[in-house]
């Protein structure tokens, strides 16, 4: 009987311990849970002022290099502070008594926090490096690089297959464009394919130094733009409405090459001492930044000719 009351008496003990310390773990978890939510609180406080912070950088009058300055000093603070806290509750973990819930729930929150921090800071590294790659791929859409206009034209001519609607082009003569594709053209043409050209007048003076530039035979270009005349001539005779298909000339230094498709625009310079065929080129893609600023720049060379407003014009 009385071996079976001291079971009962340690069963009790053993019981009412448990539930004591199962509450008292409540409690302690209760009181960690307003100090994680003020915790809380205060990291998402730095990651707001810092986010609203990076934000309205547009306020203010900054450099591109001190924007990005900005930034990362910001996603420092952010990982500083974070990590911070980290080191604070490893702190409060040290000097808790022994063995405690409240030194376990920290040791925990704090290696948590340094982990996060340290990761954080990691990634961004790269996501920092990935930033800039999205602006010029997806803001500004330049899709490729070619060394030379050669190389260009596979992409080139897959974008000229599937062009139905527009055609926008400056250059010169375009010769090679139209040996290789000028059946093709004729064709779309025919189904109301629409086609402006800007080039340089076969008589300005500043031909004959480009010429002179690229090392070709006197009056080697002016023929390939001769030649480009007649080609826009046949093309309007085809053509359901002549007015679809239209040339301008201008008589100043040459500008940039420019060709525009339905989903793709391919610009590039005219360098010295370099045939146009062997410059560096860019392809930007439909709906960019780099794509509008080329259209909004042909559609202005493109109206400003001499009969738009009493005054001298760019196309003549």
């Amino acid at each position: 009987m009385e071996q079976k009351n001291y079971k009962n008496f340690v069963t009790n003990c053993i019981f009412t311990w448990t539930v004591e310390t199962r509450i008292s773990e409540l409690a302690v978890l209760a009181d960690f849970r307003e100090f994680f939510y003020f915790t809380n609180w205060y990291a998402y406080g730095i990651f707001e002022v810092t986010d609203r912070g990076v934000n309205n950088m547009q306020d203010y009058d900054l450099s591109p290099r001190q924007e990005q300055f900005v930034k990362r000093i910001s996603e420092r603070i952010v990982n500083l502070s974070v990590f911070s806290i980290g080191i604070i509750f490893l702190l409060i973990g040290v000097f808790c008594s022994a063995n405690s819930t409240f030194k376990t729930v920290c040791y925990g929150v704090g290696c948590s926090l340094i982990a996060s921090s340290i990761v954080a800071y990691l990634t961004s590294l790269y996501v920092f490096k990935r930033q800039k790659e999205k602006v010029i791929t997806e803001v500004w859409g330049l899709n490729s690089v070619f060394k030379t206009r050669g190389e260009m034209n596979i992409p080139c001519d897959a974008s000229v297959s599937r062009m139905q609607k527009q055609l926008d082009m400056i250059g010169f003569g375009f010769r090679s464009f139209r040996d290789a594709k000028g059946g093709e053209i004729e064709e779309k043409v025919e189904h109301g394919l629409k086609i402006r050209i800007i080039t340089i007048h076969p008589d300005s003076i500043f031909l004959k130094q480009r010429e002179l530039d690229e090392q070709e035979i006197p009056g080697q270009i002016r023929k390939t733009i001769l030649q480009l005349s007649e080609w826009i001539a046949k093309l309007q005779k085809i053509a359901p409405n002549s007015d679809n298909i239209q040339i301008k000339y201008y008589d100043s230094l040459p500008l940039d090459f420019l060709f525009r498709t339905d989903d793709r625009l391919y610009a590039g310079p005219y360098l010295y001492g370099r045939q146009s065929q062997q410059t560096i080129s860019f392809e930007f893609m439909t709906n960019s930044k780099g794509f509008e600023y080329y259209m909004t720049y042909f559609e202005y060379l493109w109206s400003d000719s001499k009969d738009s407003v009493p005054k001298k014009k760019f196309c003549i």
